[in-house]
């Protein structure tokens, strides 16, 4: 099964592709650039996209919520449009999967640690924390799917 992962962004979409549970591409995008997601899209089984959501400890820009919400929904749409099965993915369950991250770590810790598992899983050095947590977004989707194919195989 081949798998995108999306870390929708205003300016730029990251990503990163799997075949199964090996990691064959990964990268950035300008978002605007729909002829690029449609391909890549059309591409895959699966399309993950990573959901947004709002803390109450953390000061809200509106503007940029709901830009980020209309840049995975447009995400979603062509998903829909390729007939593509398609997912959002939490914050949350990614970065506790993956990261094994608490509700209380902040934030410059949760890129610290998706740059450094999403280099590992690479083989490279992963600079850019959007495509580290595309990276993560993917191998969480991944893990979960192989932890669920043991629990079948092992009724």
């Amino acid at each position: 099964m081949k798998i995108l992962a999306v870390d929708p962004g205003k300016n730029y979409h990251s990503y990163s592709s799997w075949d199964g549970s090996n990691i064959v591409e990964w990268g950035k995008h300008p978002s605007e650039d729909l002829s690029f997601w449609s391909e890549l899209i059309k591409k895959h089984d699966k399309v993950y996209v990573e959901d947004q959501f709002i803390t109450k400890t953390r000061n809200i820009n509106i503007k940029s919520v709901l830009s980020l919400i209309r840049a995975a929904q447009e995400l979603i749409t062509l998903a829909k449009l390729y007939k593509k099965d398609w997912e959002r993915v939490s914050p949350r369950s990614w970065e506790s999967g993956v990261l094994h991250a608490s509700r209380k770590m902040l934030r410059p810790d949760l890129k610290r640690m998706s740059k450094i598992i999403a280099s590992e899983v690479t083989g490279e050095n992963i600079k850019d924390h959007d495509i580290a947590d595309a990276i993560c977004i993917g191998l969480a989707v991944v893990t979960k799917a192989i932890k669920k194919d043991e629990e079948v195989y092992d009724e």
